[in-house]
């Protein structure tokens, strides 16, 4: 390997190594918010950092694209197959991510949330992956209206389609600052909104489709070893380093 090739991957693998350590920080103060807050009976909510679990009541309802199902939360990613010099990689062409306000019923009362600027994590709903001409006639329809090109100078491209939204009835596990809401409302829980808080000690704001126990399980179960990856990263390519310049 010849001297820039090897200074390039040390530099990468350095890269690498702190941004999992950051990440793996960021992810593992976000699980001591969500095991150190309990969960409150929404006609028990307070003004302050708090989570509620409970039903999706929407206000306002999108459509998805492949099924036509009710959303209150919507995202797309739209990616295109290209050759990118010796290799080929997805290429994102557009994408779009749609937030309703949407209550959070439990049955003892109901949350507004407002999820713009909240970290959604939610299962994939639809994906598809193929040519223009294989497409299910929703996604064609999408194409069409959207002005979407799908042809090349003679094949059409290799495109893929995803998309994630929450629905009406979706079970919701919502963590996050609670405020008063603007205006006058019925007293009680639709007083509140849970909403983004980007003020001073602000901590997470996250939604989720998961119970509290299965989100803990899917997406923070290995935040340790997150943080000891990047640190054993970060240290090797570090002592490469040192290795290279004959600083050892």
């Amino acid at each position: 390997m010849v001297d820039g090739d090897a200074a390039f991957v040390i530099g990468m693998l350095m890269l690498v190594g702190l941004r999992m350590f950051l990440h793996g920080i960021k992810r593992h103060k976000e699980k001591q918010h969500i095991l150190n807050t309990p969960t409150s009976k929404v006609q028990s909510a307070a003004i302050g950092f708090g989570e509620v679990s409970g039903k999706a009541e929407p206000i306002e309802i999108m459509e998805s694209v492949m099924e036509k199902k009710p959303a209150i939360t919507h995202k797309w990613i739209l990616e295109r197959w290209e050759k990118r010099g010796k290799h080929s990689t997805w290429v994102k062409i557009a994408e779009n991510d749609v937030r309703k306000q949407f209550f959070v019923n439990d049955g003892t009362g109901r949350l507004l949330v407002d999820a713009y600027g909240a970290n959604i994590e939610i299962p994939k709903d639809k994906g598809w992956v193929g040519s223009y001409s294989s497409a299910p006639p929703n996604l064609k329809q999408f194409f069409d209206s959207n002005k979407i090109s799908t042809k090349g100078w003679i094949f059409e491209h290799k495109m893929q389609f995803q998309e994630w939204f929450l629905s009406p009835g979706d079970n919701i596990y919502a963590i996050g600052t609670i405020q008063d809401r603007p205006g006058e409302y019925a007293k009680g829980s639709e007083n509140l909104i849970m909403t983004e808080n980007k003020g001073q000690g602000a901590k997470m704001f996250y939604i989720s489709d998961k119970n509290e126990k299965e989100v803990l399980d899917k997406y923070y179960k290995f935040v340790g070893l997150e943080v000891a990856g990047g640190i054993a990263l970060f240290g090797i390519s570090f002592f490469l380093t040192l290795l290279r310049f004959r600083m050892l």
